[in-house]
């Protein structure tokens, strides 16, 4: 996107009006168990449990992560230094990225899902990797052996359990530098965020305990008793609970985030690593390195479901390892108006405006059949935003409005101008409709909100966004 204003402005307002329409092709999802010894990864549909394929990638499998937009799915050879790229449509090898340094083990992505972190036990560092290119744009050094790695749903922050140091490495995406470093228990190992982005939780493999930490002052606030050396961690959609792996407890450890405190534990496989649930919350998967083997978990009961998935040998699994899947999505191609105050050298307030075309692609990302974000990514990468955290309002004066209810969302914005990024919040009011067809489908939605704040204050956004999905 050409842009001729200059970086010497107060406030800039972006208006934003787009129409596209959406073709739906929902697969279901998939997912995807790296076998460190056997180097392949077991594919299971999770609808039946069952795997439907084996793909060999020829080295050590480890870390693996999955995109939003359920299309690409990324395993950590820790014996290569590389990671594959995998297709989700053809379940296929597509090509295979390498970092240049020693023994990644865990891997993360942004939202828009267009860098990914990889952990670099070896060297102490972060691979950060351009997934338009495949290539490595940074290395950012941090703790000793970092292991698990999650990134924010604002994309801003990212997360590393340093196992050799016993802390957490906090990055800056926008410098790709170390911000902050939180000291935890001893050897971290796993760690998730929240949804919200406001609570992150590592899983402490030789303190048999969980930190969780207040992002907004990067401190420990609790650290909660689990099970004998607590592996992965996971979260369900909602946020209200963590599932760890106890990788010699053999066992699941339940919290309530609400109280920070255990609430179940679940007798389960042999020698456990990576842990997920399904889009819907309803179930948790868990890969068993001893057994070589997937355990599925009833979330309601807590309870482990019959028949546990053979998969390869020494299945690790460590991340977002299922495909989150229906995923509505359509190229944007509209215009978009920025205009500036500026001052002259008399101290006289001018008005500069500009309008450029603008290409991307708006995903509407669903999960347990509620469409949770929202992701739009400009072709050239100067904007972005995601709106998430969305919940449905339901009124007496809107039932009387046929196939209409509100919603309303928080999210975060980016927008680069003249080389530099601003970061800001967007805001959906409860005046927003979403309109569903004859049978329950959604058809069409509309969005008015404002965008403003954040870091930058300097900058004041609005955007209206029109949005119709079709069948």
């Amino acid at each position: 996107m050409k842009n001729p204003l200059k970086p010497a402005f107060v406030a800039t307002v972006l208006a934003i009006s787009v129409f596209f329409s959406v073709t739906v092709a929902i697969a279901a999802p998939f997912a995807y168990i790296t076998n460190r010894d056997s180097k392949d990864v077991s594919i299971i549909d999770i609808a039946t449990n069952t795997v439907v394929k084996t793909l060999s990638l020829g080295y050590a499998c480890y870390g693996v992560a999955a995109n939003l937009a359920g299309t690409r799915v990324y395993a950590v050879h820790y014996d290569s230094s590389k990671i594959s790229v995998i297709d989700t449509g053809s379940n296929s090898l597509v090509t295979t990225i390498s970092l240049g340094t020693g023994n990644p083990v865990g891997v993360a992505l942004n939202p828009s899902g267009t860098l990914l972190y990889a952990t670099n036990s070896g060297t102490a560092t972060v691979s950060v990797v351009d997934l338009n290119t495949y290539t490595v744009t940074a290395t950012v050094p941090v703790g000793l052996a970092p292991y698990g790695v999650s990134v924010t749903p604002s994309g801003n922050r990212v997360y590393v359990a340093n196992n050799g140091a016993n802390t957490v490495s906090v990055i800056d995406t926008k410098t790709n530098t170390v911000i902050n470093t939180v000291t935890v228990g001893t050897n971290p190992f796993g760690v998730a965020v929240n949804r919200s982005g406001n609570w992150v939780y590592v899983s402490n493999k030789n303190s048999d305990n969980v930190s969780v930490i207040d992002t907004s002052t990067n401190t420990v606030v609790a650290s909660i008793p689990v099970g004998s050396r607590p592996h992965g961690v996971a979260l369900n959609p909602a946020g209200t609970l963590v599932y760890v792996a106890n990788r010699d407890g053999n066992s699941v450890s339940v919290i309530d985030t609400s109280t920070n405190t255990v609430i179940a534990t679940i007798p389960v496989g042999n020698t456990l690593h990576g842990i997920t649930t399904n889009p819907e919350g309803t179930r948790v998967y868990v890969a068993s390195f001893g057994s070589n083997t997937v355990a599925v978990l009833d979330a309601a009961t807590n309870t482990v479901i019959p028949g546990d998935i053979p998969v390869g040998t020494r299945p690790v699994a460590l991340g977002e390892f299922i495909n989150r899947g229906a995923i509505w999505e359509g190229a944007v191609s509209s215009s978009i108006k920025l205009t500036s105050l500026t001052s002259d050298s008399s101290g006289n307030i001018k008005f500069q405006s500009t309008t450029d075309p603008l290409t991307g692609t708006l995903s509407r990302y669903e999960e347990g059949g509620l469409p949770i974000q929202l992701i739009f990514m400009s072709d050239d990468g100067t904007i972005s935003f995601r709106i998430s955290s969305i919940s449905y309002i339901e009124t007496e004066a809107l039932k009387s409005k046929t196939n209409q209810s509100v919603f309303i969302g928080t999210g975060n914005i980016s927008i680069t101008l003249s080389g530099t990024t601003y970061t800001g919040n967007i805001y959906l009011d409860a005046k927003e409709t979403l309109k569903k067809g004859a049978t329950g489908e959604i058809t069409s939605v509309s969005l008015n909100g404002k965008i403003s704040g954040g870091i930058d204050l300097t900058l004041t956004f609005t955007a209206n966004i029109k949005t119709t999905f079709t069948k």
